[in-house]
């Protein structure tokens, strides 16, 4: 009797298995829209990609951006050369109490004995007399 139950079960699990292998799916048995990418083959995916296809026609340009911010300030350039010596101007008239032994440079005011004047801007300057 044992053996008997035994064999029942192996005929229930052959004709179960063989009647879920004999049920083919086709595409009449799927509605449009329920298989998605997740239900299908990695290969199946590879196989569904074609070739990529031509560039498209490049867009139209788009709209002028607003201005940056000003960048910080460059360094200073290396110093030019020296210039064309100029011609040589017309003799001007100095006041009665200056000295004619008193040099004026672009740098400041030097009096006669060489010292240089730092006390005052060089227009609020007094000249020394002799």
């Amino acid at each position: 009797m044992k053996s008997a139950f035994i064999a029942a079960v192996v005929a229930a699990l052959i004709s179960a298995v063989s009647a879920t292998a004999a049920f083919v799916v086709t595409s009449k048995n799927i509605k449009d829209g329920t298989i998605q990418t997740v239900d299908i083959s990695a290969k199946a995916k590879r196989a569904l990609e074609g070739n990529r296809g031509p560039r498209g026609v490049a867009g139209l340009r788009g709209p002028q951006g607003l201005a940056g911010a000003a960048g910080p300030q460059g360094s200073a350039g290396p110093q030019g050369p020296q210039g064309e010596k100029g011609d040589k101007g017309d003799k001007g008239d100095l006041p009665a109490a200056c000295s004619s032994d008193i040099s004026v440079h672009l740098a400041g005011a030097t009096s006669a004995q060489g010292r240089r004047r730092r006390s005052q801007p060089l227009a609020a300057r007094r000249l020394p007399t002799s």
